[in-house]
């Protein structure tokens, strides 16, 4: 069953898509793996085209053109869209359905339903870890590079235009869905219903956001909710009020302190008042006795 899935990025450097579409990665961790030398390895088979664009100079060109229109600029901002047909291991087997003829596939569903953005498109054989389907990764750059001719799913006159960004709505994505089956179809590929599952898959999406270290999964379902609010609201309230706790520990530490040195500066002091007392009157009894 193919399955069509979403990722919006917000890291700012292109290159990490195309380091990813080459070289091994760790899965989990989203971090390339390395050879004896800490040299990066290339996969065994991938297959890697751009539509609108050098697949070479992808992440320049996707730069420049952000660069035209002063945009992209905001960490917060999605930079990139990532789509992956993912295709079930049996077509392998039983459909004939090698990497070459999946890279076609999968150029004719960007040029087709995808227009006018800068995109990758690259087919890997080896699987997602280690499933062994075939799936194609594509890559567009959010901001439209090229003008369109009004489309069925195009809500927005703006979507059509060059220097504006891809639009995902739940009608365009349903779009997505259902001519991907229609791909299948006509294949004679195995196929899910989309329209039916395709919530499932939007409560389970991930989406991705830059940080000092790449690029960093971010579930968006209800746990991954949940970390946000602790994170995003009550661990700033946890640190306040621990600052505050505190302060206040050493405020009562310096009180404490310059209470007892006040005891210690006024102690001599008292001592002397009361030695005059005591002296004067001795002195006053000691006289009178004379």
């Amino acid at each position: 069953m193919a399955v069509l899935k979403h990722i919006a990025i917000k890291n700012a450097d292109y290159s990490a898509a195309v380091c990813y579409l080459k070289y091994q990665h760790d899965e989990r961790h989203l971090k390339p793996l390395l050879d004896e030398n800490g040299s990066m390895m290339l996969r065994s088979e991938f297959h890697m085209n751009g539509v609108n664009c050098n697949p070479d100079t992808f992440d320049l060109e996707c730069e420049m053109l952000n660069d035209q229109y002063r945009k992209n600029y905001r960490y917060d901002e999605v930079k990139s869209h990532h789509y992956i047909i993912s295709f079930d291991p049996r077509d392998k087997d039983e459909h004939n359905l090698t990497g070459e003829k999946a890279q076609t596939l999968g150029l004719e569903f960007v040029k087709n339903h995808l227009p006018g953005h800068q995109a990758l498109v690259c087919t890997h054989t080896d699987g997602h870890n280690g499933s062994g389907n075939i799936h194609v990764h594509i890559i567009i750059n959010s901001l439209r590079k090229l003008d369109i001719e009004p489309q069925s799913y195009i809500t927005r006159s703006i979507d059509c235009k060059a220097g504006y960004k891809h639009h995902l709505t739940k009608d365009y994505l349903k779009y997505l869905q259902q001519e991907l089956m229609n791909l299948c179809q006509r294949e004679n590929l195995y196929q899910v219903d989309h329209l039916i599952v395709g919530e499932f898959f939007r409560r389970n999406q991930k989406t991705f956001q830059h940080s000092g270290t790449g690029t960093q999964p971010m579930h968006t379902g209800l746990a991954g909710q949940l970390r946000y609010l602790v994170f995003q609201n009550f661990l700033p309230v946890l640190v306040v009020a621990q600052l505050l706790f505190c302060f206040g520990f050493l405020a009562a530490e310096i009180g404490e302190i310059g209470f007892r040195l006040g005891q210690w500066h006024h102690a001599p002091f008292q001592k002397l008042v009361v030695f005059d007392i005591f002296i004067g009157s001795w002195y006053t009894t000691h006289n009178q006795c004379e």
